[in-house]
């Protein structure tokens, strides 16, 4: 999975100015609860667990947003528009791509 993350943000890269990423972070311990309130700081967000693609549906909202599973990847971009071409782009890669959620000009984290 790794190397098929690689060449989705390789690809980005190579777009230049446009590059619809604007931060990039993995996930590690601490899972969806960690990474997130890292990745929009200073910011507040909308967050949609309902979008989380799970190999388990009896997990509960708390257990999905604490869950310290890996290679997930969670990234920022630029406006709305660049959400489809990164879809695009993880599509020809095989990845896995949702939309985790929107970013609001706030200090609010709603899940």
């Amino acid at each position: 999975m790794e190397n098929k993350i690689t060449r989705v943000v390789r690809e980005c890269i190579n777009m230049l100015d446009k590059n619809p990423i604007k931060s990039i972070h993995d996930q590690g311990a601490g899972g969806l609860s960690n990474v997130v309130k890292e990745i929009i700081e200073p910011y507040g967000a909308d967050i949609y667990l309902d979008n989380v693609i799970l190999g388990d549906n009896t997990l509960t909202a708390l257990e999905i947003w604490c869950a310290e599973y890996q290679e997930n990847i969670i990234v920022l971009i630029k406006n709305d528009n660049d959400l489809g071409i990164l879809q695009n782009i993880c599509k020809r890669e095989n990845v896995p791509c949702i939309e985790l959620g929107n970013i609001r000009n706030d200090t609010m984290l709603n899940v």
